[in-house]
């Protein structure tokens, strides 16, 4: 294509040349003879046949770009879907967490109670044993001094 272009460039650069030079039949004769117009037909059919080649070449290109998106599209769902997956993993392991929690401070709480009750019952029994204590120690007392 560059030597086409520089062959008509060439000629046309002759005929000013031998214009100049004042011989406008040999000018005439060169025109006559549709050499200047095939050269130019060449040129383009050349240019022609490049701007299919970058046709094509552009298209798939473009074919190659929508693949590659499609394929970016395709993970960022994945990604999405994968996030999606995993927040609802985690709202229920918080549930499951809490649920525990909530059990496990009803069991402490029974806990309580219970040992609450039991040190209330031992507090009665240790009252009733020293009061127990008492009235027998007064009575021995007692029994003691109307001995002497």
């Amino acid at each position: 294509m560059v030597e086409r272009i520089g062959g008509k460039l060439n000629e046309l650069d002759l005929m000013v040349r031998i214009s100049r030079g004042g011989k406008d039949s040999l000018i005439q004769d060169l025109m006559s003879t549709d050499s200047g117009k095939n050269k130019m037909d060449e040129l383009r059919m050349s240019l022609d046949e490049l701007q299919v080649l970058e046709r094509d070449r552009t298209a798939a290109l473009v074919e190659d770009w929508r693949a590659n998106l499609l394929l970016l599209r395709m993970g960022v769902a994945a990604i999405t879907a994968l996030n999606i997956v995993l927040l609802v993993l985690i709202v229920h392991w918080l549930k499951r967490d809490f649920r525990r929690a909530d059990e496990r401070a009803l069991e402490l709480d029974r806990q309580v109670r219970a040992r609450t009750t039991q040190l209330a019952n031992l507090s009665s029994y240790l009252q009733e044993v020293t009061e127990t204590r008492r009235q027998g120690s007064a009575a021995s007392c007692t029994m003691n001094s109307g001995r002497f």
